[in-house]
């Protein structure tokens, strides 16, 4: 669904690159939710996710299994136009999660914390003392016995270490990229509190809960995508009628296509680990 009115709009191009941020978030401690979000006109907004309940006590579920899952499906889910990027943070930046990241076909930039022992220009040591300057590292790290690119950079609020495979990417944008990676906590929070406020429901059955999730997901799609065109392409005098973002839905949404995604959310509210 997303990527059909990005194309529509012009705001994707086949064979384009598309980064898409990934974390974890939660309904208080009923619901463990693992999302997928991708940028849309300066917002992140919901692409994919999936849950779980949430685990009562440590090591009562499996990261990997989920983390696997999640992946898997989210590949599966996505088209085949595009070449696809996972950001994430530094709860991901793991040998477990970048390796699952290559073996079911994703590029990567991931933030990781710099306590890893690594070889680089001939010496060893631990990561944040071996890397002084901001810039771009070729390291083995060494419990891992990878190779991997690291990217340092630093400003008065701290220090981001992140591990990419992207071929030829320059410093500067790799920070680029990174930084939108926080844009997800303010679709979360939309969903959760200022927006949607799904915090507030009283649903704890799982599929209920789920179904719930997966129809919030779909409307903070499209009021992003009817904000971006009301901004582009609405003559100023037309930007506060109600009449018109009516119209708009409308055209964005035909019969045809609510049909077919509502049988997208469907089988996705039916997928489970």
């Amino acid at each position: 669904m997303v990527f059909d009115l990005l194309s529509e709009q012009q705001l994707i191009t086949d064979g384009q690159k598309v980064y898409i941020q990934v974390d974890f978030t939660s309904n208080e401690d009923y619901f463990l939710i693992l999302s997928a979000s991708v940028i849309v006109n300066n917002r992140s907004v919901p692409l994919y996710f999936t849950m779980r309940n949430y685990p009562k006590r440590k090591y009562q579920y499996d990261h990997k299994k989920m983390e696997m899952a999640f992946l898997k499906g989210l590949k599966h889910a996505l088209s085949k136009k595009y070449s696809y990027v996972i950001v994430a943070d530094r709860g991901f930046g793991n040998e477990r999660f970048i390796s699952l990241c290559q073996e079911i076909g994703f590029e990567y930039l991931i933030r990781i914390t710099p306590n890893l022992k690594i070889s680089c220009n001939n010496q060893e040591g631990i990561m944040e003392s071996m890397c002084n300057d901001d810039g771009i590292y070729d390291c083995e790290v060494t419990n891992w016995k990878k190779r991997m690119t690291l990217y340092k950079s630093s400003n008065e609020q701290g220090e981001w270490y992140l591990f990419s495979n992207i071929a030829g990417l320059d410093h500067k944008e790799a920070v680029v990229i990174y930084k939108d990676r926080f844009k997800i906590e303010k679709c979360f929070q939309d969903l959760k509190s200022s927006g949607f406020n799904i915090e507030k429901s009283k649903i704890r059955k799982y599929a209920n809960y789920k179904k719930l999730l997966a129809i919030i997901m779909v409307a903070h799609v499209l009021l992003v995508m009817i904000g971006h065109l009301i901004v582009v392409k609405l003559p100023q005098f037309l930007k506060n009628s109600a009449l018109m973002a009516d119209a708009i839905l409308a055209s964005l949404l035909s019969e045809e296509r609510l049909v077919s995604y509502l049988q997208i959310c469907k089988k996705a509210i039916k997928q489970d680990y």
